[in-house]
Formats: C-alpha cells, structure tokens, sequence
C-alpha cells in the first residue's frame, strides 16, 4: 500500500463558530463587485449532506430557529447578505451613470434526483434541466425560471416561497 498524498487549496476555510458576516466576507468576497465588472452573472453552490447547515447558511435562521427569511443582521443568510450589497451597488452605479439595471433571482435544487426549478408555479415532474457551458465559460442551467426583484424585501419573500417549495 502506497502512501497517497492529496494536496487541496482553498479560498478560505471557516469554522462551524464563524459568524454569518465572516462567512460573507471569506467565501464570497468580491463576488458582487465581479458581477458590477465583466461578468454580470454570479451563482452561489452549497454542498453537503442532508441536516448539515446548507439552508441555513444561505438564509438564516428564520423565526423559531427554522431556516427562513430575517432582517436580523447576525441571523440572515449569505444570500440576504450579498443581494442587499447588490441593491446597494445598483444605488452607486445609477448615481454615476445613466444605465438601467434589472436584478433577476432563479433558484434550483440539485439532487439524485435531477434539477427543480423552486421559482416555477408549474414544477412538473418531468421537466428537464441541464448544465451547459457558453462560450465564455460561464456555467448556467437551462429553462430555469427568472424573478424579477427590486429589493431586498422582494427578495426576503422569495425565500420564504423557497422553504416552502424545498424538497428535503
């Protein structure tokens, strides 16, 4: 049996203490200013096991300690956080220039079992969605329903619809 090394590098690495405000500053640092620069797109992909924080680190703690929406700053989401930075940026740039910016939401679950759309009223069974890859090498998913927002309110009832619509 040969000893087998595996080297791994990471962007940040946070510890089960770490408070919503340094998760948002380790894993997505930045994120928001990409979108504002060349990209104009920007997803956030939380893996684990069933049970272990998915939900929660991506919107908070709700009332009752369920995963779900809340304006508290220490008990809301990595999502909350980084769309209010988002409206926040759209501010500066519509006080500096005369573009117009529209801010969309999609939201999937992944699993064994395929893709689900969470935004589509009509979620049948046997819809089918892939992941593709455009020519700029950005990845996105197919015949996902887009939400149009105009803030962070708009969006803290979309995350209620989710904990609804969720699967596990």
């Amino acid at each position: 049996d040969a000893e087998r090394t595996v080297r791994s590098t990471f962007d940040c690495v946070i510890g089960p203490m770490a408070r919503t405000e340094e998760v948002v500053r380790g894993a997505a640092d930045g994120m928001v200013e990409r979108v504002f620069g060349k990209s104009r797109n920007a997803a956030v992909v939380v893996c684990g096991a069933a049970g272990s924080g998915k939900t929660t680190l991506l919107h908070g703690l709700g009332t009752g300690g369920r995963a779900g929406a809340n304006t508290d700053n220490d008990r809301r989401g990595l999502m909350s956080h980084l769309v209010e930075e988002v409206f926040q940026e759209v501010q500066m740039c519509k006080s500096t220039d005369d573009a117009a910016y529209t801010v969309y939401v999609t939201a999937m679950e992944m699993s064994q079992s395929g893709i689900h759309d969470l935004l589509s009223p009509n979620r049948k069974a046997g819809t089918q969605h892939s992941v593709l890859m455009d020519s700029q090498k950005c990845t996105y998913v197919t015949d996902l329903m887009a939400v149009e927002i105009s803030s962070l309110a708009d969006f803290e009832q979309i995350v209620r619809l989710l904990a609804k619509r969720r699967h596990t």
